[in-house]
């Protein structure tokens, strides 16, 4: 049997999901988000060495901090 994994890497509020969902659709593969992988892997014995991914937060980074100040400065223009 022939496995696909395509992962998209994307901002909150890209579209990114919406890309997903259409590319899975137009594969004829599955469409998974954060969530549903965090549910699946919850109940592996490997979930420890994952866990931090699951819960990472999009705040926690640099560039997603100078992002969202440069977005909110360009709205105050």
């Amino acid at each position: 049997m022939r496995h696909i994994i395509i992962t998209i890497g994307r901002q909150s509020g890209s579209g990114g999901r919406k890309i997903g969902e259409r590319l899975a659709e137009k594969l004829g593969i599955p469409c998974y988000g954060k969530s549903e992988l965090q549910k699946i892997a919850e109940g592996t014995d490997d979930y420890e060495e994952v866990q931090s991914f699951y819960e990472e937060e999009p705040g926690t980074s640099l560039l997603y901090a100078i992002d969202r100040s440069l977005t909110i400065m360009e709205n105050l223009r």
